[in-house]
């Protein structure tokens, strides 16, 4: 039974050896077939100074330079409905016309006695002028043609109210009455729009704040467009949004051609200066505890370097300190490098 004992544990043993010598990889061999102090294949670019524009994105709205719901400021019937959905006006252009009928009876009214008391003060004045009237029936009669004109004024200015028109040019929206309703002055007629130009709202981090001004220039793109636009920065928030730690601001959009409407969704890029700066791959900066590493080449041999970075485009990071012009850095098999590790150099460029 002992000996039994004894063979088994033997053939055991010699299994194992067998599994470790032929199935698992040797201690020498790192994965990838590489042996230990294999030099490593990598990646590399050439730093040199380039132009780099600092650039903030943000999306924005994009708004109607003025717009108005048009509403009756007196309750009556339309008599005159002279709107083109859809259409061009222009400032002054009368679009609804309610019925003012009562209100032309009583200016008439008030139109012939005002004439008559004109008439009766012009002779009274004669009158005066020989003592034919005392002064004090002279300035009754003159009261009363002051209320009558009074009067005449206010009756003006509400067959004026009768009378809608557009406050500015602009092109108008779907109507929302017909001709010969009644309308009060809590209805909605139709939406006036100006359209060229247009607005675009938008925010940007608060600590962006001092480095933006109007007049800058800014670059927008729309959902669904090939097109990019530009527009000019004319009024910034003065204060920081407390919810959302942002500054709006507002830039004028050129839109003579009409292909940008008010409402659409934009996708803006606010550029905030430039200059000559050092670029690193994004994939290159390899994140540590105390801050951030690049990988470069010294005599043949990997080695780090930290850095301090500023901001980013999409494929590159501003380096700001720990690198000079001419460092190559190291842009692939990070994970397998160490300080000193044997590199082999399988592609180069230059950024």
């Amino acid at each position: 039974m002992r000996a039994k004992t004894f063979i088994i544990i033997l053939l055991v043993i010699g299994a194992l050896f067998l599994i470790k010598k032929f199935l698992l990889p040797s201690e020498q061999t790192p994965a990838g077939g590489q042996g230990r102090g294999a030099p490593v294949a990598v990646d590399v670019k050439i730093i040199t100074p380039v132009i780099f524009d600092e650039v903030v994105q943000s999306t924005g709205t994009i708004l109607a330079n003025e717009e108005v719901t048009l509403k009756a400021e007196v309750a009556g019937r339309i008599t005159k409905l002279l709107i083109k959905e859809g259409g061009k006006v222009k400032r002054g252009d009368l679009l609804v016309k309610i019925n003012d009928a009562e209100l032309r009876a009583q200016l008439s009214k008030v139109a012939s006695g005002l004439k008559l008391a004109e008439q009766r003060l012009e002779r009274n004045k004669k009158l005066l002028t020989i003592e034919g009237i005392s002064r004090e029936e002279y300035d009754v009669l003159q009261t009363e043609v002051e209320s009558l004109k009074a009067e005449k004024d206010v009756i003006l200015a509400q067959i004026d109210k009768t009378e809608i028109r557009a406050p500015f040019n602009g092109v108008l929206g779907l109507k929302q009455i017909s001709e010969g309703a009644y309308v009060t002055s809590l209805q909605d007629i139709i939406t006036l729009q100006q359209l060229d130009p247009l607005k675009l709202e938008f925010s940007i981090p608060e600590n962006y704040l001092g480095r933006i001004k109007t007049g800058d220039t800014v670059a927008y793109s729309l959902s669904g467009q090939s097109s990019s636009y530009t527009g000019t920065v004319y009024a910034i928030e003065p204060g920081v949004n407390a919810g959302s730690r942002s500054i709006n601001i507002r830039a004028y959009c050129s839109n003579t051609s009409s292909q940008v409407l008010p409402g659409a969704f934009a996708r803006v890029k606010l550029r905030l200066s430039s200059s000559n700066s050092l670029l690193v791959p994004t994939q290159a900066i390899v994140p540590v505890l105390k801050g951030k590493q690049l990988f470069i080449v010294r005599s043949g041999k990997a080695d780090t370097v930290t850095v301090s970075t500023g901001v980013r485009n999409d494929t590159a990071i501003q380096i700001l300190s720990g690198l000079t012009a001419g460092d190559t850095v190291i842009i692939t098999g990070l994970l397998q490098l160490r300080p000193g590790s044997e590199i082999k150099l399988r592609n180069k460029s230059t950024l």
